[in-house]
């Protein structure tokens, strides 16, 4: 079955590691887990997601952990424009790259799909790529557990905590097994 047919909030297996549809028209996932260890945003704490900067964290998820999957799996991401603004005006600039992270604006949108997931993570937080605008080196990161009021805060980009990936498959990619089931390509 195509990954179009699933419903956001199902996961696939894909690349070895288990996501959330965040939205199965355009194949947008959300890895459920952190990849590696905790990284900052950016170690020269500039708050702009650039995959050019290797102090970035754009960089990491576009080096680092796309050269880590297979070339068969590397062949299904998409080429992406990722909205990088501030939360007050997330689509004012973009950045082109294969993975990225989770704006402000999604997490929002998605929290109720996401959260139970990322509610037992060990970790203490994990970034998405949108700056914030009350901070010149800071940006939004993700704060769940089970009695939040908001999921979001802002912290120093130089901050080292959790990188969660997020990427697009073409949305007609086979799914084996349905919900829960594995890519297995187009």
């Amino acid at each position: 079955m195509p990954l179009s047919s699933l419903a956001i909030g199902d996961t696939v297996q894909f690349a070895g590691y288990t996501w959330d549809i965040l939205d199965p028209s355009t194949g947008y996932l959300l890895m459920q887990s952190a990849y590696g260890s905790p990284q900052p945003f950016d170690s020269d704490n500039f708050n702009t997601f650039d995959p050019t900067l290797p102090s970035n964290i754009a960089y990491y998820l576009n080096n680092t952990f796309y050269n880590s999957l297979s070339p068969a799996d590397q062949a299904l991401i998409q080429l992406h424009d990722w909205n990088i603004g501030a939360e007050t005006n997330e689509s004012s600039s973009t950045a082109f790259s294969y993975v990225g992270l989770v704006s402000y604006s999604e997490l929002n949108n998605y929290i109720m799909y996401v959260g139970t997931y990322y509610a037992d993570l060990s970790l203490s937080s994990w970034w998405t790529l949108t700056p914030c605008s009350g901070g010149t080196h800071e940006v939004w990161c993700v704060l769940l557990h089970k009695n939040f009021s908001s999921p979001l805060f802002a912290n120093l980009a130089i901050m080292s905590v959790g990188v969660c990936p997020a990427l697009y498959l073409n949305p007609d990619v086979s799914v084996t097994g349905g919900n829960g089931g594995t890519i297995t390509g187009s």
